[in-house]
């Protein structure tokens, strides 16, 4: 399954981009833990996405795809990726808090912006089942 969105800088976007991802990870098998972890990475990857992008027209595009064993979430936008030049007491969680949340979280300059790609693994053990609701 794969799904693509546009987000643009709209408290609303960000609520559409929220909701797909818990509709593939509860589809997937994704525990409510994980996929609660994984909605949270994926709104601050968006945010900071918002924040450098140099096209707010464009908006940033977010790619959600999954198999059996792998929900992935890509955040592309059409800005420079920046490393904080220092501690600001407003800004610089989101970079840390994406990596403690997932497991595992990707970073890339592209040709046009940034991408960033967020995966959870679905664990056998994590998966909800019919008798578990």
């Amino acid at each position: 399954m794969v799904r693509s969105l546009i987000v643009r800088d709209e408290l609303s976007s960000v609520a559409d981009v929220r909701a797909a991802v818990d509709t593939i990870a509860v589809e997937h098998g994704l525990s409510p833990e994980a996929a609660f972890d994984l909605k949270l990475a994926t709104t601050e990857a968006v945010a900071n996405a918002l924040r450098s992008a140099r096209d707010d027209e464009l908006g940033v595009d977010v790619t959600l795809a999954a198999d059996q064993d792998v929900v992935q979430v890509e955040v592309l936008d059409r800005g420079r990726f920046r490393v904080s030049e220092g501690p600001d007491p407003e800004r610089g969680r989101g970079l840390p808090l994406m990596i403690a949340l997932a497991d595992e979280v990707e970073f890339a300059a592209t040709g046009d912006g940034t991408r960033v790609r967020i995966r959870m693994r679905v664990a056998p053990d994590d998966q909800v089942g019919p008798t578990d609701l």
